[in-house]
C-alpha cells in the first residue's frame, strides 16, 4: 500500500520512535508534510507544480531513472518509497504509469492516509497530450476489438496478445482470467 510504511514510520513517531528515520526520508526524499487539517484531493490538479505527459512519466520506471507513478491527474516519484512498499516490490508493477488499475484489484489503498502519503510524494501534473485518433478501417478485421485491462503487457496489437505481470501470477496458481480472458463472439 502507497503509504503504509510511511504511515507506520509517522505512527512510530508519535511514541517517541523512528523520529531519525522520518528525518532522514523528508531530506532524502523531499517529502512535504501533509496535515490531517488540510482537505486533501488525491490526483486533483496544482497549480504551481510542473507538468508531465505520460510519455515522460513512462520513461521514469526503474531505480536509475526514478521510479514514478500517475494518479488521476498527480504525478508522484516513490522511488525512495519502494523498500519501505508493505506490498514489497509489487509497487514496481505500476512504475512509469498509472497506479489506478491496480489500486482497483488492491482497494485497501482507498483510504485517507494513503492518500495522504501519496500526496506528500508528489511532484507534478499529468496532461494529455491530444492524439489524433486512428481512422477506422472497415476493412480491419480487429476493429470491433475490446478494451483490454492496462495490467497486461501486450507483445502485439493486431491480433491482440499479452500476458499478464509476473508479479500477479504468484499470487494465484490460476492465470487471472478476469484480466486476460475477453469472450469474442466474431
Amino acid at each position: 500500500a502507497i503509504g503504509g510504511g510511511l504511515y507506520w514510520i509517522v505512527k512510530k513517531q508519535n511514541s517517541g520512535e523512528g523520529i531519525d528515520i522520518l528525518k532522514s526520508l523528508t531530506i532524502t526524499n523531499n517529502i512535504t508534510k501533509v496535515f490531517a487539517s488540510e482537505d486533501i484531493e488525491p490526483g486533483k490538479i496544482k497549480k504551481g507544480l510542473p507538468t508531465y505527459t505520460k510519455a515522460e512519466v513512462a520513461t521514469h520506471n526503474s531505480k536509475e531513472s526514478g521510479i514514478w507513478v500517475t494518479y488521476q491527474n498527480g504525478v508522484y516519484d516513490v522511488t525512495d518509497y519502494v523498500e519501505m512498499h508493505p506490498g514489497g516490490k509489487k509497487i514496481l508493477m505500476a512504475s512509469g504509469k498509472s497506479v489506478e488499475p491496480f489500486w482497483v484489484i488492491y482497494s485497501a489503498h482507498k483510504n485517507k492516509e494513503i492518500y495522504e502519503t501519496l500526496e506528500s510524494l508528489r511532484i507534478g501534473n499529468i496532461t494529455e497530450v491530444m492524439v489524433k485518433k486512428e481512422e477506422l478501417n472497415e476493412n480491419d478485421p480487429y476493429k470491433n476489438d475490446p478494451e483490454r485491462s492496462p495490467l497486461l503487457i501486450p507483445s502485439s496489437g493486431k491480433p491482440y496478445n499479452a500476458e499478464p505481470p509476473q508479479e500477479m501470477l504468484v499470487d494465484s496458481f490460476l492465470t487471472p482470467t478476469h484480466l486476460f480472458f475477453i469472450r469474442n463472439h466474431l
